[in-house]
């Protein structure tokens, strides 16, 4: 069962890290990551379904889609959708 106070996950080939809030996943990200490609993770409202963003960390610490446009990651609309 997963842990629902930390319901934010970076699935990395199977090295996954839970988190409890949004700043705490993207400074990871921007810290720790540099150079990779993950998965996120999360549980989103109204009913839970789970969304996955494939993201790409730069080795400046920015965090960008890794598909499509490419664009930095909105943490504010995730925080919006988290459940």
């Amino acid at each position: 069962m997963p842990d629902s106070s930390r319901p934010l996950k970076i699935k990395n080939f199977g090295k996954d890290r839970s988190f409890s809030s949004v700043s705490e996943l993207k400074g990871v990200l921007s810290s720790e990551y540099r150079g990779d490609h993950v998965s996120l993770v999360y549980p989103t409202r109204p009913h839970g379904l789970l969304r996955t963003v494939y993201v790409s960390v730069d080795q400046a610490g920015d965090i960008r889609e890794t598909y499509g446009e490419q664009a930095i990651v909105d943490f504010q609309k995730i925080s919006e959708t988290l459940l």
